[in-house]
């Protein structure tokens, strides 16, 4: 028998999420990544943004809640932000403009219907040294 094990790293990453017209909420932190998967600490969110050739899902998670961002180029997706001691779902429509995935760059535009507002995520790592 054979075990393969998938290759994880350690990078500093940057991140930024919000308005689109908002470009000061950007911060710093370690990750870990593998091929398809990039996971770092967020204050005190645990996310995990999962990537895939034309979609990507971000989930973030701590005791309180958990939400499930869903984007795919040039449709309309619904996510979800789940309140646990509530035990309640919202539901929220995202229309993603736009995805860039490089190398070492992440970078989606978004629309959220509920909020009509732009908003984008950014993602850059590096090598740790």
């Amino acid at each position: 028998m054979v075990i393969l094990r998938r290759k994880s790293i350690k990078r500093k990453i940057k991140y930024c999420i919000g308005l689109k017209k908002n470009k000061n909420n950007k911060h710093s932190t370690t990750a870990t990544i593998t091929r398809n998967k990039i996971v770092y600490q967020e204050h005190n969110v645990l996310v995990a943004v999962i990537k895939d050739k034309e979609k990507i899902n971000i989930i973030r998670e701590n005791n309180d809640f958990k939400q499930i961002i869903k984007f795919n180029v040039n449709k309309k997706t619904i996510s979800e932000y789940y309140i646990k001691d509530m035990n309640t779902s919202i539901e929220f429509n995202i229309i993603t403009k736009n995805i860039i995935i490089e190398k070492d760059y992440i970078h989606i535009e978004y629309f959220i219907e509920e909020t009509n507002e732009d908003y984008e995520y950014e993602l850059s790592y590096k090598e740790e040294k």
